[in-house]
């Protein structure tokens, strides 16, 4: 079994991910990383302070490899970057957001879907072009910059 997938054990794990001489040395921020080294050299490990070493310290890893390898991987490839928008319109079609349709006044499940796959596949081109014309085609009463705030929001999109 992976040692990163084991139950969070800080006694066991201290010497693998946080300590200066790691074997798979956790890349988290530094109040993470200072709060485990001070904890592991207390060999305090029931402390409810290394929730939060995990928690930043995980999150930070899915950042940094979304980061430096998922979304550049997708970009590079039209092909590639087209399945993972698909991929994505699947996954948000699948969510209910009842609260955020009738507050933009809309109906249509399919469209706000894809909107929000075009946002979170295509930050700065197609997504943001995608919402203007969503907003234009149903006569939302927002400007579209805050409808984008809106569905980044909603479909927790960063």
């Amino acid at each position: 079994m992976d040692a990163a997938n084991k139950r969070q054990d800080p006694k066991s794990q201290f010497k693998d991910f946080f300590s200066d001489s790691a074997k798979w040395h956790v890349n988290a921020r530094s109040e993470a990383l200072v709060a485990a080294k001070r904890l592991g050299k207390a060999k305090d490990w029931k402390n409810k302070e290394w929730d939060n070493v995990y928690k930043f310290a995980i999150a930070d890893t899915v950042n940094f490899t979304n980061g430096e390898f998922v979304d550049l991987f997708y970009e590079k490839d039209a092909a590639f970057k087209a399945h993972h928008v698909g991929a994505l319109f699947k996954q948000y079609h699948k969510q209910k957001q009842p609260e955020l349709m009738d507050e933009l006044g809309v109906s249509d499940k399919k469209a706000l879907a894809n909107v929000a796959a075009m946002l979170k596949a295509d930050k700065k081109k197609d997504g943001p072009r995608s919402a203007k014309a969503y907003v234009k085609k149903n006569k939302i009463q927002m400007k579209a910059n805050e409808v984008i705030k809106k569905i980044k929001k909603a479909f927790k999109i960063k």
